[in-house]
């Protein structure tokens, strides 16, 4: 599931309007949420394709920052 986003990290479609430097790829009947840096690929969520991401994503996820208490 996760192997082609690790082998080819642009393979996913860029959801800036969610999260900056957020993006998206679809697998199966699931999206996984990622963001790549300079060292490592993290996979800040995955959701079933009929959920929403902007009400499943914390603001941590969306910002690539620690979500406040």
């Amino acid at each position: 599931m996760f192997k082609a986003v690790r082998d080819t990290p642009g393979i996913g479609i860029r959801r800036d309007d969610i999260g900056t430097g957020l993006r998206a790829q679809s697998v199966q009947k699931h999206v996984i949420f990622y963001r790549e840096t300079k060292t490592e690929l993290v996979i800040v969520r995955v959701l079933h394709e009929s959920m929403n991401p902007e009400l499943h994503l914390k603001q941590g996820d969306r910002t690539g920052g620690v979500t406040p208490r």
